[in-house]
């Protein structure tokens, strides 16, 4: 009901987009976003609510319900995520668990609310080695507050992309198949 009331209340207040650019083959180095006012053609500022230094870098790893999860680092590699309502400016910093995977090949993150809650999940998957076919996760629950769950899932993927959707609590990985990489194809799901 909450939600609910809050679209009514907001649907025609500060009608801005967040849109995506790059290249569907390509890794998070080639992404770049912008967020556009859809009531006039003009480009508006993203103005995440931490600072970012010249060595410092941000990712949006996804967004649902209009919050989003971050990935920033305000110094080179030391990174922490940031869950962002730009509605209501309220945001809430959570540490980053790939600082506890040390020597990682694949690190990659998925954000999303469980079906029919307020409470949101973030999922970090890692493998070691390219050749492994174990990949590890770890879960964290906003209900809790802390990475709580964490298990290996075999699996025969090499490699997953940093692109991922959120569905009815589920996680799917997006790979590219096809010639030049241009047909999407699920590779990997989590169950959150």
């Amino acid at each position: 009901m909450f939600a609910k009331q809050n679209w009514f209340e907001n649907k025609d207040k500060n009608r801005n987009v967040i849109i995506r650019v790059g290249l569907p083959s390509m890794e998070e180095n080639s992404i770049w976003f912008t967020r556009t006012n859809v009531d006039c053609p003009q480009q508006i500022p993203l103005n995440i609510p931490i600072v970012i230094n010249q060595f410092g870098w941000y990712l949006i790893i996804g967004s649902c319900h209009g919050v989003h999860c971050i990935q920033f680092s305000q110094e080179g590699l030391d990174s922490s995520l940031l869950i962002w309502n730009p509605l209501i400016q309220q945001f809430h910093t959570i540490s980053d668990e790939a600082r506890q995977h040390c020597c990682h090949v694949v690190s990659l993150y998925a954000f999303g609310f469980l079906n029919h809650s307020m409470e949101y999940c973030i999922v970090h998957v890692y493998k070691k080695h390219y050749s492994d076919t174990n990949m590890s996760w770890s879960l964290y629950s906003s209900n809790d507050n802390y990475w709580t769950h964490s298990g290996i899932a075999q699996t025969q993927v090499q490699k997953l992309s940093p692109k991922s959707i959120v569905v009815d609590g589920f996680v799917y990985w997006i790979g590219w198949n096809g010639l030049n990489f241009t047909d999407p194809s699920v590779i990997a799901v989590f169950s959150l």
